[in-house]
């Protein structure tokens, strides 16, 4: 995040399955790391390709704690995806980071902004000493506070003005605003920004103003991939109001995916036969003996359709 790469000592492979449907059951690969923020983070790709971002947010929780959480933000690597946004007027692609419960903008914009220390410049609250932690638990302190007032259409086609009663950076254990389904698409939103230097990117967007305007679904249009790599930004996201959300077109989906998507539907075929012998069990339609014996031929049927498919696994 500050110019610097973070290196992982391997990668592992884990069969990830949602609580609810759509269970999507698939192999998931992390990339392991010797430190880290928080002890799992899913990707971009993953939240984008299983649609958690925008259709199904009801898989997402606020997580409560009575510890103090720092301020932090959690994507790694290069950017995977942007978010067109205007700060006080002036155009900016900024780093949509759903695990940050901060907004950050680098010393070097803030100055295009006309904030800084000099004879003319913006007023910038420097009385406040805050931390920011990054994904690989490496710190920074900022050089101060800036208000700015955030849209998602050019100047000209704004209207009204929002402040948020629990802002980002307020409180760094606050639950975001959820997303406001009244809400305009066009309204400026007055959020606080912190200023980081040698931030690697202009602006970072945090989890509270990105569910507050809902913006994988009313900004979708805005979004956009500079360039294509392997990595994805890390995001973590909160769940929002029933009843949010729009379909998008389906994109064409390469043999792998595909592969995913066959071994979904194996998995929760074997566990759905897995549960049912339980329950004959339990409500003694069955024996003990018998469920044992359906239970090992699920097993062996299980394990034959793995062996028939060993090259894509690996």
């Amino acid at each position: 995040m500050k110019g610097l790469g973070y290196k992982s000592i391997g990668t592992a492979s884990v069969i990830c399955r949602f609580t609810s449907e759509p269970f999507m059951t698939q192999p998931v690969q992390f990339f392991v790391f010797e430190k880290l923020q928080c002890e799992v983070l899913f990707g971009r790709e993953f939240l984008r390709a299983t649609q958690t971002l925008d259709i199904y947010q009801h898989r997402l929780r606020s997580i409560e704690s009575t510890i103090t959480a720092s301020a932090a933000v959690r994507s790694i690597s290069h950017v995977g995806e942007c978010l067109k946004c205007w700060l006080d007027g002036i155009p900016v692609r900024s780093l949509p980071d759903t695990g940050a419960n901060v907004n950050l903008i680098s010393s070097e914009f803030a100055e295009i902004l006309d904030y800084h220390n000099g004879p003319g410049g913006k007023t910038i609250q420097v009385g406040e000493q805050v931390w920011i932690e990054f994904a690989d638990c490496s710190t920074a302190r900022i050089e101060g506070t800036i208000q700015l007032t955030v849209s998602f259409c050019p100047p000209k086609e704004t209207n009204g003005v929002l402040k948020l009663i629990e802002s980002s950076g307020s409180s760094a254990n606050k639950t975001p605003a959820r997303g406001i389904k009244a809400l305009q698409s066009n309204i400026n939103i007055i959020e606080p920004f912190h200023i980081i230097k040698d931030l690697s990117y202009d602006v970072i967007l945090g989890e509270t103003i990105l569910t507050t305007v809902d913006a994988y679904n009313q900004h979708s249009s805005g979004f956009s991939t500079p360039e294509k790599r392997k990595e994805g930004c890390i995001a973590i996201a909160r769940k929002k109001k029933p009843g949010e959300g729009t379909q998008h077109p389906k994109t064409l989906r390469n043999p792998e995916q595909k592969f995913r998507d066959k071994f979904s539907l194996e998995y929760d075929r074997y566990q759905r036969e897995k549960e049912s012998h339980e329950d004959e069990r339990l409500h003694g339609r069955i024996s003990d003996k018998e469920a044992q014996i359906k239970c090992s031929q699920t097993d062996q049927n299980h394990l034959e359709w793995l062996r028939m498919h060993r090259e894509p696994l690996e």
